[in-house]
């Protein structure tokens, strides 16, 4: 009776052992093939790219201790196609980037790590200013903190 529970574990463990290879054979050779499809991305070369230079902003800004004086210089990189059409929303983009920077406070704006945090605001404050010209990148070309 013993030898015939050891049988009968032997068989089925290989039977099992078989029907896993098989399945693993199958999947191996038959695996159904997913559909890879490219996302749809507009690639843009270097020279598709130009950087349109915004005036000089100057401003005074109150932090909890006192008050700073702050010089941006920052080139917005755009499209060369939209290029002409950046001129006519300069002036509103510079007094959106005045008010966004006089909500700051500057002492936060200090550490280094900050500056990317900076760099994201003033790239959404920008691209919701001037809604069918994308700004694709904002470069600071000085960043003075006194």
């Amino acid at each position: 009776m013993k030898k015939f529970h050891i049988n009968r574990f032997v068989i089925a463990y290989s039977v099992a052992l078989l029907t896993l290879a098989g399945v693993g054979y199958y999947f191996d050779i038959y695996q159904p093939q997913a559909e890879v499809k490219k996302l749809k991305t507009q690639e843009y070369f270097s020279t598709d790219l130009t950087y349109y230079d915004l005036p000089r902003i100057s401003m005074n800004t109150k932090s909890a201790a006192k008050t700073s004086h702050v010089n941006i210089d920052i080139s917005l990189e755009i499209a060369r196609k939209d290029a002409w059409r950046l001129e006519d929303f300069k002036s509103r983009i510079t007094d959106r980037i005045v008010a966004y920077m006089y909500k700051q406070d500057t002492d936060q704006l200090r550490p280094p790590n900050d500056i990317a945090w900076l760099h994201r605001g003033i790239l959404h404050v920008v691209n919701t200013t001037n809604q069918p010209i994308v700004v694709h990148d904002v470069v600071f070309r000085e960043l003075v903190i006194m």
